[in-house]
């Protein structure tokens, strides 16, 4: 189930119009979070910032802030299978948040985190609030914690980008083998501090998407591999013929099982992958770790 924890954002990138249509960050109170959550097994937090979460009333004697949310859901509601959340922002993830958030089990092993751009001169021109040390950083704390863990992100060409900028990014999309790679061409919108430059000339937009696109199928390829003989956590999605079924792992890869056994809706299993056709898995499955 998919919950808007918050509305607005406070970051004012400056390609962003999410400031100027929606207004500053607010955030949905505890009580109502954990009643949208009632009876269901996955949770999916959404916010434009979400990482920023602050909630404080008088009946709570302390301040909950995101990793408290997780570590809530995480450790109280034992009907949660999964917990997952888009967007996040790396400013927000100092290394004892990375700790609380990624050392819980429930946490799902795709991990989003927008990049926008692998050049500091762009992150500053984007007002982005981190540089490319905080974001390597970033995902190297977390696979200190587990190696299960596999990364998303978000990128946009073509913002103000000289080829030496697009060559950075490229070389940190293959560098970390992101599994799931959004991209976009620079929206120039209206409201936004680079609207006045709405008409500089994109240079390469197709050569460049095909250029990620490439990059994405050989990370892609490379994850699977190494997932090789593996045990993933997984959960039944849909039974698709007598005895062949769809799981999806909670790094949210689709895994393909032939099982004679009786296999239980909402329950965690895990799969020791065998085989791979790109991005989906074969495996069997039991229910013991």
């Amino acid at each position: 189930m998919k919950i808007v924890i918050s509305d607005g954002c406070n970051n004012n990138c400056s390609f962003c119009v999410v400031p100027y249509t929606r207004g500053k960050e607010r955030y949905k109170s505890l009580y109502n979070i954990i009643i949208e959550s009632y009876k269901t097994n996955i949770v999916c937090f959404l916010g434009q910032n979400v990482s920023s979460y602050y909630f404080n009333n008088s009946f709570i004697p302390k301040n909950i802030f995101f990793k408290d949310l997780i570590k809530i859901f995480n450790y109280k509601f034992f009907n949660i299978i999964m917990i997952e959340f888009i967007t996040s922002n790396v400013k927000d993830f100092n290394k004892k948040t990375i700790i609380d958030i990624f050392s819980c089990e429930k946490i799902s092993s795709l991990v989003h985190l927008p990049l926008q751009s692998g050049s500091n001169k762009i992150l500053k021109k984007m007002n982005r609030k981190y540089n490319l040390i905080d974001y390597i950083n970033c995902i190297k704390n977390i696979k200190i914690i587990s190696k299960r863990f596999l990364f998303s992100t978000d990128i946009i060409i073509n913002f103000f980008e000289k080829k030496k900028d697009f060559l950075k990014t490229i070389y940190i999309l293959k560098s970390f083998l992101f599994d799931r790679i959004f991209f976009f061409n620079i929206s120039f919108m209206k409201n936004t501090s680079i609207f006045h430059k709405r008409y500089i000339k994109k240079k390469n937009t197709k050569l460049k998407f095909l250029f990620i696109k490439r990059i994405l199928e050989i990370n892609i390829i490379i994850n699977s591999i190494n997932l090789l003989g593996k045990k993933i956590k997984c959960f039944l999605k849909k039974n698709i013929k007598k005895n062949i079924y769809i799981f999806y792992g909670l790094n949210k890869r689709k895994i393909l099982i032939y099982s004679k056994k009786r296999i239980l809706k909402n329950h965690i299993y895990y799969s020791r992958i065998i085989n791979f056709y790109k991005a989906i898995l074969c495996g069997n499955v039991y229910k013991n770790n």
